[in-house]
């Protein structure tokens, strides 16, 4: 998970919503059903500001995506279509005729501890280098980490090793340790050239799946 940074919803979406008042908005089945292109705009938008990658797991979105609210519309309707509150989530296996397993879907109507609009978010969570996920150590993270990692299922087998491969194509990248002052240089100089790749988004505005976690793996080459 890595903080996201909202920010103005598509023309569409916002001329939409500002023809309506909040009594007469339809619920969110029936603006699916009446208005599918200016849900589809809403949806290619949040991608577009999540660098195409899930906003809870961070895996690339073309494999499917659905429009998440962060605050559940049951327990929050008058968010419902607060671009603050919409999202792009991974199907989580939904979409492929299985039981959602992470994500949106698995979350369903429950409150998420540690969410992506937390510009914190990153920092409760500890990624392994086989793809685990686990709760930080420091005390006040410990709970609310546990609590999101559960909703989401960001510890399910698919995910995890989603996240392996992910590191693994990393590691095949660095060149070897290396006992020689030399090589230990390069090494370093790889891991940092990597940090910054796998830090920001590319020239076509796209994330790599699994940031953080391979950002927090290349991290403990440059720790003594």
């Amino acid at each position: 998970m890595r903080p996201i940074h909202k920010g103005v919803a598509p023309a569409s979406f916002a001329t939409w919503t500002s023809s309506h008042s909040q009594v007469a908005l339809p619920d969110w089945e029936a603006f699916s059903k009446r208005f599918p292109t200016i849900k589809s705009a809403l949806k290619a938008a949040l991608v577009q500001e999540q660098f195409g990658v899930c906003c809870y797991c961070e895996r690339d979105l073309t494999g499917g995506a659905h429009i998440e609210h962060l605050m559940p519309k049951s327990l929050a309707s008058a968010l419902t279509y607060d671009y603050a509150n919409l999202l792009a989530s991974c199907e989580g296996e939904k979409g492929k005729g299985r039981a959602p397993e992470t994500c949106g879907h698995l979350k369903g109507t429950r409150a998420l501890p540690i969410h992506p609009l937390m510009p914190d978010c990153s920092a409760y969570f500890v990624f392994s280098s086989s793809g685990t996920v686990g709760p930080s150590p420091e005390a006040a993270r410990h709970a609310p980490a546990l609590g999101s990692i559960s909703i989401l299922g960001r510890d399910s087998a698919r995910i995890v090793a989603l996240r392996r491969v992910a590191i693994a194509d990393i590691e095949a990248q660095l060149p070897p340790p290396g006992a020689t002052p030399e090589a230990k240089a390069l090494l370093l100089a790889e891991v940092q050239r990597l940090l910054v790749a796998y830090s920001a988004p590319d020239a076509n505005g796209r994330l790599a799946p699994f940031a953080t976690a391979v950002v927090q793996h290349l991290e403990r080459y440059l720790t003594p």
